[in-house]
């Protein structure tokens, strides 16, 4: 076994300090606008339609 073994400490491989990994990587996020409301400007799309279940399942019998 060896006996000079060099003190374990955190050594940050990318220079960061520390005290918090979280502080000194990216600037303070500034708080996201809020996303407009869906009914202000139409862009001509229309909402997706449920399909009808006669579409699913055809028609049923015809008549004889």
């Amino acid at each position: 076994m060896r006996k000079n073994k060099p003190a374990a400490k955190p050594d940050p491989s990318h220079g960061a300090p520390s005290i918090d990994p979280n502080l000194g990587h990216h600037p303070a996020a500034t708080p996201a606008p809020d996303p407009a409301p869906p009914h202000a400007g139409g862009k001509g799309q229309k909402p997706p339609r449920t399909r009808s279940r006669i579409s699913e399942h055809g028609r049923g019998r015809g008549p004889k």
